[in-house]
């Protein structure tokens, strides 16, 4: 084969090939990381760090290690810790009710299984797991419902239907008919 003819046969083979496909535009997360609200002072300008507040006398492994050799955190550092904090909160604020894990107890208090749910915010639908005492695991969804009723489906086995009261939520779990009154407490 010439080298003309491969050439040729190497633009066909570009010209048909399809155009890849546009990288999706980036957005900003809803809660932004930390940010400093003013100039940060440069470490030379900042003044010496104090000292440690128990030098340590020999090297210090991993298992060891308490924190008590570092020197105290400096403004930047709690800038920094304050800033994640706010964050978490603004982001917290933003869930719904049902956002977290819980723990669902009879109505004697014996647990009955475990739920992380995520709550996106008021009225909006409820994903998550479930997982019992003996290891078995699912996955929860909300039906809608207008009574201000919450209804998880878990697994597609039982409903669990719950009302929110003043120490969290009340309900039951509706399997084949039958009804058992259950707790939801923060976990």
């Amino acid at each position: 084969m010439t080298s003309s003819l491969m050439i040729a046969l190497a633009a066909l083979a570009v010209q048909t090939a399809p155009p890849p496909a546009p990288s999706p535009a980036y957005s900003d997360p809803p809660v932004r990381p930390f940010e400093p609200s003013g100039p940060l002072v440069p470490a030379s300008e900042a003044g010496a760090r104090p000292p440690l507040l128990h030098p340590p006398e020999a090297a210090v492994t991993v298992d060891a290690y308490r924190g008590h050799y570092e020197s105290p955190p400096g403004a930047v550092e709690r800038a920094y810790e304050q800033g994640v904090a706010r964050a978490e909160r603004s982001m917290d604020s933003r869930m719904g009710p049902l956002d977290g894990r819980w723990t669902v107890t009879d109505r004697e208090g014996r647990a009955l299984f475990t739920l992380v749910l995520t709550n996106e915010g008021p009225g909006l639908p409820v994903e998550g797991a479930w997982r019992d005492d003996q290891g078995r695991i699912g996955v929860t969804a909300s039906v809608p419902q207008e009574d201000g009723t919450t209804v998880l489906v878990l697994d597609g086995r039982c409903e669990l239907r719950l009302t929110s009261t003043a120490s969290g939520f009340d309900g039951v779990i509706v399997r084949d008919g039958a009804e058992t009154p259950v707790r939801l407490a923060k976990s």
